[in-house]
């Protein structure tokens, strides 16, 4: 009797530690999720007339992200983004706007992690986007002649400690911003500092 029980035991304890393990799997694999918010820069770059006279004017990202975890050192993630690019242009004499562009963008990004501590990780992340724009404005008004898509490559750096995470986003865009017959070929150019918390 003692015997059976022992064997009883022993099963329930291997039961016990393969559910346990499957669960911690299977956390790994499905990665994290939560909140991304920071603020940015940004500026219309390229186009047939010289970009010098143009400024960067300040942004703001916020949206939620989902990362999966592929290997030890190897996640993509992905996110929906809710980011306001744009640039002050200079006009006539000491006149200028301030172009602004609020797209919602999903990131598709590849991260690699190249230096693990037990409470730190550092990671480089690469991979494009795509933004769809929502609105338009600057001082006159709601230009309409604006690509609806933008559309590009995105770089990162980044600093993982415990469940809060950085990085500094370098964001370029491939599609012209302005449609109209006069069109300078600008495209957009972001640099961005976000912050990511787990939930």
């Amino acid at each position: 009797m003692k015997t059976l029980v022992y064997i009883w035991l022993i099963i329930l304890f291997q039961t016990f530690s393969i559910v346990l393990s499957a669960q911690e799997a299977a956390e790994q694999t499905r990665g994290s999720r939560g909140l991304l918010l920071g603020p940015g820069i940004s500026n219309f770059s390229g186009g047939e007339r010289t970009t010098a006279e143009n400024r960067f004017i300040p942004g703001l990202s916020l949206g939620f992200y989902q990362n999966f975890v592929i290997s030890q050192r190897c996640s993509l993630e992905t996110a929906l983004l809710l980011t306001s690019k744009g640039s002050r242009l200079d006009a006539v004499g000491d006149l200028y706007l301030h172009q602004v562009l609020t797209y919602l963008e999903v990131p598709l990004l590849g991260e690699y992690q190249f230096l693990i501590r037990e409470k730190v990780s550092f990671h480089l992340a690469g991979g494009a986007y795509l933004g769809v724009k929502l609105l338009a404005f600057n001082e006159v008004g709601f230009p309409e002649e604006m690509h609806r898509m933008d559309v590009g490559l995105d770089l990162g750096l980044g600093m993982q400690f415990r469940t809060f995470s950085y990085r500094i986003d370098v964001k370029r865009g491939l599609l012209e911003v302005d449609t109209g017959e006069q069109a300078v070929g600008y495209k957009n150019l972001t640099v961005s500092l976000l912050v990511g918390i787990a939930f």
